[in-house]
């Protein structure tokens, strides 16, 4: 009889000027889920938040290998921005979504989904500072606090933070929503 695996997610921040409250608050509730965090960024060490909060994230943003992750979420704050043009973090993004794995973002960071080509089919929220942007990549931009389109969570700011974190939490545990090793593991043994 195998264990399940743990489900691991991507927490990707910015190098400086991530959202420190953010960071705490989803890492928090994943980490009281029993999920593996992993966080990615431009920088090796110091990665630095709105707060002062400094972070010395696990990989450099290129190093990542997107098979690894059940999901991927992206922090706001202004830094964020660094990643709208990012072609690793497109990368990691389409990898994720072509397997239906979790997508989620906050604040002014789904641009980055947006960018990446994966918004076309689905409705999105974000920070109203985006919002000329994002009406170009969504289906719909609803302006509503927060969105869940099937693999795509997408919320405003800080005002929607709680339901943010509540509806990855929900999403990650759903039964048909495993990590790539739990999936392969149940593969494995139902083949057997």
């Amino acid at each position: 009889m195998s264990k399940k695996s743990k489900s691991r997610v991507l927490l990707v921040i910015a190098s400086e000027a991530f959202d420190d409250r953010q960071y705490q608050a989803v890492r928090d509730a994943l980490e009281k889920a029993d999920v593996q965090v992993d966080v990615a960024s431009t920088v090796k060490q110091g990665a630095r938040g709105l707060g002062g909060m400094r972070i010395d994230p696990d990989f450099i943003i290129d190093d990542v290998d997107a098979t690894q992750y059940a999901g991927v979420i992206f922090l706001g704050g202004h830094g964020c921005a660094q990643y709208w043009h990012d072609v690793f973090a497109h990368e990691i993004v389409r990898a994720i979504y072509e397997k239906r794995g979790l997508i989620a973002a906050i604040g002014r960071a789904p641009v980055i989904l947006g960018e990446a080509g994966i918004l076309s089919e689905h409705r999105t929220t974000g920070a109203v500072g985006i919002y000329e942007k994002m009406v170009i990549f969504s289906k719909a931009f609803t302006a509503n606090k927060i969105e869940v389109d099937g693999n795509v969570i997408t919320a405003e700011d800080n005002n929607a933070l709680a339901d943010f974190v509540d509806a990855i939490v929900s999403w990650l545990k759903q039964d048909n929503r495993r990590s790539p090793q739990s999936a392969e593991a149940s593969a494995q043994t139902s083949s057997a």
